[in-house]
């Protein structure tokens, strides 16, 4: 059974831009002149994201996430908010009581 070699991050994203930046070379060339196989260079070129655009740091995948996230959050209260104006009369109130600041109850003695 053949070792299994690991490549280290930066490896893969010299060898993805090598391969971006191949011209006429096809991508065998590329991948036998790095000494890895083709499949791997395409493997690795979808996962660092590559589509013409840089490699994301660690801090901007984790920002991308989190937005990726917040903005999930709220589709899904716009379509709660949606649908609780449907069923009102006043589909505005459903709104207008959606944004108001909440207010502090006094506990009384």
């Amino acid at each position: 059974m053949a070792i299994r070699k690991k490549y280290t991050t930066e490896f893969k994203r010299e060898a993805v831009r090598h391969l971006e930046n191949r011209g006429e070379r096809s991508v065998s060339d590329v991948a036998r002149e790095l000494g890895v196989k083709p499949n791997q260079l395409h493997r690795w070129r979808i996962d660092l994201g590559r589509s013409g655009k840089s490699v994301p740091t660690t801090a901007e995948q984790m920002e991308i996430r989190w937005l990726q996230k917040r903005i999930r959050d709220l589709e899904e209260n716009r379509e709660i908010l949606k649908k609780a104006a449907l069923g009102s009369p006043d589909p505005f109130q459903v709104m207008r009581s959606a944004f108001a600041p909440r207010r502090a109850h006094a506990l009384t003695a």
